[in-house]
């Protein structure tokens, strides 16, 4: 692949992008669902892509909650580790 760190680069700041959208949407919710989220983060992609965008979404939270800065429970999503209040 030509460019290949060039790609990646770009591919590792677009993902870094989206993060950052995933949580400054989240940040709207006291906490919302994946159907509530996906057409807020993935806003400027076309709603026919959005279920697989959901899938996109899906990894992001998973990372985010590893990570502590995200929780679910029951479906629903919100910024903070467990328990937070």
């Amino acid at each position: 692949m030509d460019q290949g760190k060039q790609v990646l680069a770009a591919l590792r700041a677009h993902r870094l992008a989206r993060e950052d959208k995933v949580l400054r949407s989240l940040a709207k919710f006291p906490a919302a669902n994946l159907d509530q989220l996906t057409p807020v983060v993935y806003d400027d992609v076309s709603a026919d892509r959005h279920r697989w965008a959901r899938l996109s979404l899906t990894a992001h939270l998973i990372k985010l909650a590893q990570e502590g800065r995200v929780s679910e429970l029951n479906g629903s999503w919100r910024i903070g580790p467990p328990g937070q209040a």
